[in-house]
């Protein structure tokens, strides 16, 4: 998945004032059995896929489809309007012998340069029929199996694999991304021994503790090509990846205690990462393309959990950690650079900066969510390298200068922020409701427009917007949503689009705001709107070309005279 990526606060301001924003489109998709959209990710033609799981019944607009199993899987297309294209169910062969216990789970979803779709997740002991088409393709195992499976752009069956450990054990694939040739990367986590059977024989893996990490690579065309493993006698978690179209992999997670990230064939020791006892380690970690170490990172360790759930990369080998984590969390532990963050005895949300180039956490900030949790989910870039997070929490969501407070009653609303590459948020946005948390995905397409799926339950209010209300109803227990925020809805807080013969003295301001312009001003009717564009001040210009805005809160704010898309941006002491 491009986990450009790959959870939340957005500073999505006007661009025109006197226009309310809105979503550009959004869909709602379910039906009266559980549905949970788990992925998301866009091709060049700005094209969604989606893939997750549903219950006994699901609809996609016009399109229906049924489920063989307890859980099955969907796959889906939307034009770049949000019209949808076409759905495809994952699930068990439809051969007379069905088994109501079984469950068909896609994890996650890349596209290719040439808009194939891959699918990666897995399935319950017994038979998978891989193709979704009119033929059958049946993926059979006696034990929990992990699939890939590959469809063209019309969502034609192509090829699938699948591969598992050597008993019932703890495993899982965690998440997928592809190359410049089409090529398929890996991630997840194993325990006992991952065997495949390729042509040139069979490649093994076995863990060292009670899971490890797993990174496996296939041709565009489904051939074996390598495996890498990673891990101590603990629990290590791979998560997510991002792929650079040379081949680059870039993979976030969890480990505990010693975990052995590169072991040498002969002449030096090993290369590990630890952490204090009884504590969590979060990494990052980069393979070249033929699956070879090139540097383990130690993103930072707390106490009672740390863990990065998505990761995206910049193209100046610096990578991107969205994830949670309990207690302190401290970085660059040992050096003039260590910093740390508190979660104040529960979870709270991060995102971090990470330098490949000079190994160390750039730097790594906070979501607060005050006396109760917050979940990191998602993560994605755009082409400025601008990061938008989402994920989930439970009262408040505090980043910056900016305060988020639960709408609904379920126990979290979704948080979507935006933050420049230095790390400075530009603000912060909440919608849909739910009781559980599972996964809040979000890509930037090729235009740079954001596209966030996630799933909701009974009424939820999904835009972002303080000017815009969307509610949805569940048909059931889950439904899903899918929206698109076109690019030019978020302007960053340091523009300005005034008259270059209109200025703003002092700024930052306390207490009065003077204007000084080559046009009288007297009697000029202005609003001032805070970064959420709720207008928080209007009136009248006075005669000393002053405006008094010393109730304002401390914050960033944009001035617009007689109701002209022209703004200038206000630091508020």
């Amino acid at each position: 998945m491009k986990n450009k990526i790959t959870l939340f606060c957005i500073s999505l301001c006007f661009t025109v004032f006197s226009t309310a924003q809105t979503l550009e489109w959004h869909q709602h998709f379910g039906n009266y059995s559980e549905d949970v959209m788990l992925a998301v990710d866009t091709d060049h033609n700005d094209n969604t896929y989606t893939t997750g799981y549903f219950g006994e019944l699901t609809a996609f607009d016009n399109i229906t489809l049924t489920g063989l199993g307890f859980f099955n899987g969907f796959v889906t297309k939307t034009d770049s309007n949000g019209n949808v294209l076409w759905a495809k169910t994952l699930s068990q062969p439809n051969d007379g012998d069905i088994d109501p216990n079984h469950s068909v789970i896609p994890k996650s979803i890349s596209v290719d340069l040439n808009g194939n779709v891959i699918v990666v997740g897995y399935f319950d002991a017994g038979d998978f029929d891989a193709n979704p088409g009119a033929g059958e393709y049946i993926l059979s195992s006696t034990n929990y199996e992990m699939f890939i499976v590959k469809l063209d752009t019309d969502g034609n069956f192509l090829w699938a694999t699948s591969f598992g450990a050597t008993d019932d054990s703890f495993e899982s694939i965690s998440d997928v991304g592809t190359d410049s040739n089409g090529d398929i990367y890996v991630t997840g986590f194993y325990n006992s021994t991952i065997s495949i059977a390729h042509p040139a024989g069979t490649s093994s893996i076995t863990s060292s503790g009670f899971s490890d990490i797993f990174v496996f690579k296939y041709a565009s065309d489904g051939y074996y090509l390598w495996m890498y493993s990673a891990g101590g006698t603990d629990f290590d978690l791979g998560m997510s990846i991002d792929v650079t179209p040379s081949g680059d992999s870039y993979i976030t997670g969890q480990y505990r205690e010693t975990s052995t990230f590169y072991t040498p064939m002969f002449g030096t020791e090993s290369i590990t990462l630890s952490t204090t006892p009884n504590y969590r380690g979060l990494f990052a970690l980069k393979l070249d393309t033929w699956g070879n170490y090139q540097n383990a990172i130690k993103v930072g360790e707390a106490q009672s959990e740390c863990i990065g759930t998505a990761i995206a990369v910049d193209n100046n080998n610096n990578a991107y950690v969205t994830g949670y984590y309990g207690g302190i969390l401290i970085s660059n532990e040992g050096t003039s650079d260590q910093f740390s963050i508190d979660s104040d005895s529960n979870y709270e949300a991060f995102v971090a900066k990470v330098d490949f180039t000079n190994s160390n956490t750039s730097w790594i900030n906070e979501i607060d969510g005050g006396p109760d949790s917050i979940f990191g989910y998602g993560i994605d870039i755009d082409s400025n390298n601008t990061i938008y997070a989402t994920g989930f929490f439970s009262s408040t969501l505090t980043v910056g200068n900016y305060t988020l407070n639960k709408q609904t009653t379920h126990v979290f609303d979704s948080y979507l922020v935006k933050m420049n590459s230095a790390g400075e948020f530009s603000g912060g946005y909440q919608f849909g409701a739910l009781n559980a948390v599972e996964s809040q995905p979000v890509t930037v397409d090729s235009n740079d427009n954001i596209i966030i799926a996630g799933s909701f339950r009974e009424t939820a209010n999904i835009s972002p917007f303080a000017s815009e209300t969307i509610q949805i109803t569940s048909s059931g227990f889950r439904d899903n949503y899918l929206f698109k925020i076109a690019s030019n809805s978020l302007l960053n807080i340091a523009d300005n689009n005034f008259d270059e013969s209109i200025r703003i003295y002092p700024n930052p301001v306390k207490d009065i705001l003077n204007i000084s312009s080559q046009e009288p001003l007297q009697s000029e009717n202005y609003t001032i709107f805070d970064i959420n564009g709720k207008s928080m001040l209007t009136g009248i210009v006075n005669f000393n070309n002053q405006i008094n805005i010393s109730h304002l809160n401390s914050g960033f704010y944009f001035l617009v005279l007689n109701g002209s898309s022209e703004r200038l941006k206000i630091l508020k002491k």
